[in-house]
């Protein structure tokens, strides 16, 4: 068997370690890389489904909002309308019963 020779001068060392030192940067480079994607779609993947899950339930709450306002709108709407109209009515019986009570007495009468 022949042994090889081990003897390496310094600047074949250091010219190997250079070419190493290379690989070494580039190979942390690669995985830092690839380590701050994962991150970033990780991180973008979460912030996506926790702001559309917000903006759903805003949504809805705005929604539901809406439509009480609406329904009270129409309530209170509805409630000044039949007080107008019963203000009118009674103003009218009014008039009636000072002017002809007996007209009612009549209809008492005639109709039973």
């Amino acid at each position: 068997m022949s042994v090889k020779n081990t003897n390496f001068s310094f600047f074949e060392i250091e010219s190997f370690m250079k070419n190493k030192g290379l690989k070494i940067s580039q190979s942390f480079q690669r995985w830092l890389l690839v380590l701050v994607a994962i991150a970033f779609f990780t991180s973008t993947a979460f912030l996506w489904f926790s702001q559309t899950k917000l903006s759903e339930d805003n949504t809805y709450n705005l929604l539901k909002l809406n439509i009480s306002d609406v329904q009270q709108d129409i309530k209170d709407l509805s409630d000044e309308n039949l007080l107008r109209v019963t203000h009118r009515i009674a103003r009218e019986l009014n008039k009636i019963d000072k002017a002809s009570s007996f007209k009612l007495s009549l209809s008492k009468f005639f109709l039973g």
